[in-house]
């Protein structure tokens, strides 16, 4: 039994590479529809900025803010 929150926790979302991932994760797996994932990052801001840039059906998905340097976070 796993005790894993996220199935995909895509790290560094807000990064050039991350939004493609995530713009991909929002369109083809949607948000709490079977797959369970998080967007992640360092800045709480910047996450919060490109949840809204995916539109109402991103609303629900979690941020998980922590910092590359931060194991306890990671």
């Amino acid at each position: 039994m796993s005790n894993r929150t996220y199935d995909i926790i895509v790290y560094g979302a807000t990064s050039f590479v991350g939004q493609i991932l995530t713009r991909y994760m929002t369109d083809h797996c949607g948000v709490d529809n079977g797959v369970n994932w998080a967007i992640a990052g360092r800045s709480a801001t910047k996450l919060e900025e490109l949840k809204n840039s995916l539109g109402e059906s991103a609303a629900s998905l979690p941020m998980v803010v922590a910092d590359a340097d931060d194991e306890v976070a990671l």
